[in-house]
């Protein structure tokens, strides 16, 4: 989190609150590897998740 605060300038707070956002919708996983930090879902090409608009 730290890193993510000092690279781009944000607050700590709003930092977080994304970092649950983005955990909640499922597009980061986090505790995948104890102590490693958050992860990136991989999704298959053409595949939809939460947060996709679908037309």
């Amino acid at each position: 989190m730290d890193r993510l605060v000092q690279e781009f300038g944000t607050a700590r707070g709003a930092t977080r609150k994304a970092s649950v956002l983005l955990t909640e919708q499922g597009i980061v996983q986090t505790g995948v590897v104890v102590g490693k930090g958050s992860f990136v879902v991989e999704r298959k090409p053409g595949e939809t998740g939460p947060g996709d608009d679908e037309e």
